[in-house]
Order: structure tokens, then C-alpha cells, then sequence
């Protein structure tokens, strides 16, 4: 998942897409404090 990936890697942040169908692809932001 992207928060294992941002704690493997040290990050700070994350991006998650979802292909939803229809030109439509929500994305989510994530921060790791």
C-alpha cells in the first residue's frame, strides 16, 4: 500500500488514482507525519 511504500522509502508524501470509468480518475493525496 502507499503508506507501507512512504514509511520503505521515508517519504512524505503519497499519490493514490483510481480509475473510476468515463474519464473520471479521482486522486488522493497523502502525508505522512
Amino acid at each position: 500500500t502507499v503508506l507501507d511504500e512512504l514509511e520503505r522509502r521515508d517519504g512524505q508524501f503519497g499519490l493514490i488514482t483510481m480509475c473510476t470509468g468515463g474519464g473520471m480518475a479521482p486522486a488522493i493525496i497523502i502525508e505522512r507525519v
